[in-house]
């Protein structure tokens, strides 16, 4: 996609960029390279938009057919790490002495993409998108054992209380996360 009106940019209305990920994420398109390059270069400007109009943007996002999709496009664009920090540190394999774990971002969009597919409650969907949101401040590598998240269930559920009032989750919201976390 592209805007048709080449006066009206990401910088006029940084909204569309996020709202670009979603119509592609939910209407199943992919965008063109100059939108991507677009959102890259206006990344800034979405710390002028209110947490709920982004809240809502991620939960639309959660709500299509397969999220992932646009949890991907928000790491490609730079604008996780704006608008979900917690979900952009959780990319990376370390390997040491041969061992490595799992990529802990494409696992969760994996759980993400599984859920959907299951049921279409947001709620579901978005406990599978948290659910190992700690693993990056647990991860720890002993030699005998290998790669270890001790407590992340535990430290997530602390996490998410930060994450809901960022986000301005209600809090029964708030409370169904932490309890599946």
């Amino acid at each position: 996609i592209t805007p048709k009106d080449p006066d009206i940019t990401f910088s006029d209305d940084p909204l569309r960029m996020l709202r670009a990920i979603r119509f592609s994420t939910t209407l199943d398109f992919n965008l063109d390279k100059t939108t991507i390059e677009g959102i890259k270069q206006n990344i800034d400007r979405i710390k002028i938009v209110s947490w709920e109009r982004i809240t809502t943007e991620i939960i639309k996002i959660l709500c299509a057919d397969k999220p992932s999709k646009g949890f991907y496009l928000l790491k490609e664009t730079n604008l996780l790490k704006n608008v979900f920090p917690e979900l952009d540190i959780m990319s990376g394999i370390n390997t040491i002495n041969g061992h490595s774990h799992k990529d802990v971002f494409i696992h969760t969009l994996e759980v993400v993409d599984n859920a959907a597919k299951l049921s279409s409650t947001m709620s579901i969907r978005f406990a599978a998108l948290v659910h190992d949101i700690a693993k990056p401040q647990t991860k720890k590598y002993y030699k005998s054992k290998g790669w270890t998240f001790h407590g992340h269930e535990e430290i997530g559920k602390r996490m998410l209380k930060d994450v809901a009032k960022r986000m301005k989750l209600s809090n029964d919201l708030r409370d169904y996360l932490m309890c599946l976390t």
